[in-house]
């Protein structure tokens, strides 16, 4: 396994930047962020690449750039909710995963990572024919260019109460997705399932096969606000905060053996979403090697 990271927590940086700093620090892979989120809010406020202007030259530079960093390029991730209720919303999100599959293609990246999502007027059983629908031909551009779909398994933000964004949030509902389309994947992310009360290492030995790659990310749980709120609750305040690997609940230890008696040797992408270590450039990147330091000694 590699350790790496995942671009968007440091979108404003340019990448040749990004990719020199991260080979630097220690790191072998680099997760790039795709997405569409110029105007976005919170951490992740645009994109590392713009997949819709990649070329073969500008691809063939990037790996020049990896290269050069004794980098990998693990995965290109895109995640949007795949199944809006808003059709002009939900096609244009669709030609931009495309546009993304293409673009990992010609870098010759394998794993495209992206959200499900969720069509807020379908229940979930009527959201599984919708995914069906929406991703089929996803699913068919993905295997005509030799890359592998990986759905983050973050649930999302709240629709409304109780009600999540992106239903490829459980065990219970990937074994319908792979019923479905059984060469799709996970990019596995542990911290989702730990507030969610889900046993992330019992879900990782069950769908090793499955997992094409992974999130390292850590979970705090406020229990005095978990006792009093319960898991149904509004977000705000939460019962969890995201955290780097370390300062969690999480036994990364345990959690690597696990994959790796699955068989997964792929890399471990620092998802840095931890609050104490945002702010700045420098405190994101604080937060990365604090991570990075606590993950070296379990992996090769």
């Amino acid at each position: 396994m590699r350790l790496g990271f995942y671009t968007a927590c440091l979108s404003d940086v340019p990448l040749p930047d990004v990719f020199r700093w991260a080979g630097q620090n220690g790191f072998g892979a680099l997760e790039i962020d795709a997405g569409i989120r110029a105007d976005a809010e919170g951490p992740y406020k645009g994109a590392s690449i713009h997949a819709e202007a990649i070329t073969r030259e500008s691809a063939d530079a990037l790996r020049q750039l990896a290269r050069q960093n004794n980098l990998t390029i693990s995965c290109v991730t895109y995640c949007d909710n795949m199944l809006d209720s808003d059709l002009a919303e939900r096609e244009k999100r669709v030609q931009h995963l495309l546009k993304v599959i293409e673009a990992a293609a010609l870098l010759n990246v394998d794993v495209v990572s992206c959200f499900v999502g969720r069509d807020k007027t379908k229940d979930l059983e009527g959201n599984y024919g919708v995914f069906k629908e929406v991703f089929a031909p996803i699913m068919s551009a993905a295997a005509s260019s030799g890359v592998r779909i990986a759905v983050e398994n973050c649930p999302g933000d709240w629709l409304y109460e109780g009600l999540v964004g992106n239903v490829a949030h459980s065990p219970l509902v990937w074994r319908r997705l792979f019923e479905i389309y059984p060469d799709i994947g996970l990019n596995f992310d542990p911290s989702h399932l730990v507030w969610q009360g889900i046993d992330h290492c019992k879900a990782a030995a069950e769908f090793a096969r499955r997992i094409y790659h992974v999130h390292a990310k850590d979970t705090e749980i406020f229990e005095s606000v978990l006792a009093d709120r319960g898991i149904l609750a509004p977000r705000k305040p939460r019962w969890w905060r995201y955290r780097v690997p370390g300062f969690g609940v999480i036994d990364w230890a345990r959690f690597v053996s696990v994959l790796a008696e699955g068989g997964y040797n792929g890399p471990l992408s620092i998802e840095q979403e931890d609050p104490v270590w945002r702010g700045s450039e420098d405190r994101v990147k604080e937060g990365l090697l604090l991570g990075r330091k606590h993950l070296e000694e379990l992996v090769t």
